[in-house]
Formats: structure tokens, sequence, C-alpha cells
């Protein structure tokens, strides 16, 4: 079935759980019945073919689990063509000799926490509302109204139907969102709850409809958007998750002379907050973008273009 191939769940399910197994069987085969040279030269090969395939892999943005399953593979064939050479089996001896040990707990305890607390305190968070991110903002598309660009190319514009919402409310769900440590005391809330748009349909609609993540690079090309390294008042933030795409769209709302920015978005069929542009829950990769247009909204065709909700046009 093709579609394994890509799958970012299914792929590393089966890679590592089958083909890891059956991977290890062949080469302890190998090892047993020819000798240690061919053990390590089949090993060799396998990690350099396998280490290409995955370099493919991240170069055509398939999934990161995807690419780092059959990195993982790579790296246990080349862990094992290293480990033939007597040096490194050595080496391997000292390493796991006490005071190896106890090294590596010296210099990788600290590490290891700095790297949890940036996970837990800035990374994204895993158990929120599943419609929070735009890609999943599973609505209805409108048939008689949609947006467009400056280019004159059209925009799908959705709204959220009754059958995609959860069991708990916006209400609930926000409750539980604004629970999160890193987000309790980082945010103020702007406005309420509202499932008529997401946080692209707020910027680009006046949040009276819901726009998908894949439109939004249409958006950003057609209407003039360049990204810029210091942000401005009205400038657009962008976040993208770990392959590139992108999955957020914010408003900088002030920028102070010590460089302190602060955004505006609005999360999901939650509410709009005022935050830093790292206390949010799509992650912290993200840049800022202008535009030398008025106002960010799209022409609406079939419907008026309206005024700009307010707190959603453009810095002069």
């Amino acid at each position: 079935m093709p579609w394994i191939v890509t799958d970012k769940f299914m792929f590393p399910v089966l890679c590592l759980g089958l083909g890891g197994p059956a991977m290890a069987l062949a080469f302890l085969g190998v090892e047993r019945y020819w000798g240690a040279r061919y053990g390590r030269f089949s090993a060799g090969v396998a990690g350099l073919a396998l280490s290409a395939v995955a370099v493919v892999l991240w170069v055509t943005k398939t999934p990161v689990a995807v690419a780092g399953a059959t990195s993982l593979l790579a790296t246990a064939c080349l862990a094992a063509r290293v480990t033939y050479s007597p040096a490194v089996r050595g080496l391997a001896r000292r390493l796991f000799a006490p005071k190896g040990v106890w090294a590596v707990v010296l210099v990788g305890g600290p590490l290891a926490s700095v790297l949890l607390a940036r996970h837990f305190l800035l990374g994204p968070i895993s158990d929120l509302p599943p419609q929070l991110g735009a890609a999943r903002f599973g609505g209805k598309a409108i048939a008689d109204v949609r947006g467009v660009t400056d280019l004159g190319r059209a925009v799908a514009l959705y709204t959220l139907s009754e059958d995609d919402s959860e069991e708990a409310s916006p209400e609930e769900q926000e409750d539980r969102v604004l629970a999160v440590e890193f987000l309790k005391h980082q945010v103020i809330r702007l406005a309420g709850p509202d499932a008529q748009s997401n946080c692209h349909g707020w910027v680009f609609t006046g949040g009276r409809y819901g726009v998908a993540n894949e439109s939004v690079e249409m958006v950003l090309a057609d209407n003039g958007y360049e990204k810029v390294e210091r942000a401005r008042e009205g400038d657009l933030v962008i976040y993208r998750n770990r392959d590139g795409d992108i999955e957020h769209t914010g408003l900088v709302r002030y920028v102070g002379v010590d460089g302190m920015v602060l955004a505006e978005s609005k999360w999901g069929p939650l509410g709009v907050y005022l935050h830093a542009p790292e206390s949010q829950p799509y992650g912290t990769e993200y840049a800022y973008y202008r535009s030398a247009r008025e106002g960010h909204q799209l022409a609406l065709e079939n419907g008026p273009r309206g005024e700009a909700p307010q707190l959603a046009r453009s810095g002069d």
C-alpha cells in the first residue's frame, strides 16, 4: 500500500517495529555464516544507503517522523560498522567504565534538562483541542463567497460546522488551554471563543470565515508580503511547523524600544489573545512579514469587503 510510505504514523511504526528486527536478524545471520568481514562491509553499505534515503526524504519535505525513522535505522547500521574496529571497542570500554559514565552524567544531565525545559515551556502542546490547529479547521466550504488575492486568485473560505466541534464547548476548551502552565500568566484575553473563523480568517477576512493553512502561502505571495528581520507594528507573524508548513497567523500590535514584541492572534475556534510571539501553543518557528498594501484583508467576491475588525488593521 503506497500510503504507508508517507504516512507519518504508520511508516515509523512499521519501519522500526518490523524493519528494525528484520534488519538485525539479517546482519546477525551475515556475521554468523560469513564472518565479521562481510558483516562489517554489509553494515557499512546499508548504513550509507539508508542515510542517502533519509537525506532525500528530508530534502523533499517528507514528514519528520518518516525521515527520522529511516535515519535511526541508518544510524544503527553505521554504529554496527564502526564497532567492528578494535580501537572503537577499546574506547567504548573506557567510556562505560565508572569514570566515563559519571562524566557523561556530569555533562549530559544539565544539557538534557535545558532541552527538556525548552520543549515543555516553549514547544507545541500535544494535548490541546484538535481544532486549535488551522490545518484541522474542518469546516464546510462556502459556495457563494470566496476570497480574492491582489493578483486575482481565488481563496476558498470555510465556516465551522457543528458536526466538527468537540464534545467540550469552546469555553471549556479555552479553560483547558489557558490552564497550561507556560500560557497561564503570559497572555491577555481580548475576545472570547468564536467558531466563525480561525487565525488566518481573523486576519484575512476580518473574522468572518475560516481560511485553510494551504491558502496562506498563496496570499503572502500574491499580496506582496516579504519576510523582514525586525518586526514593526502592523506586520504579520507567521508560524510554521518543523516541516515548514504554515500553522498559525498573528498580527504585531506593539514593538518596544527594547525590541519587545506583542502579537495578537486568534487560536482556532477559541478567543483572541495578546501575547509575546513565543507565548502561544503553535511552537517557536515564526517569522515576520510585511506588505506595502493597506490592511490585510482579502477582497470578497460575491460579498461585501466590509471593514476590518478592531485591532486587525495594518500599522502606518
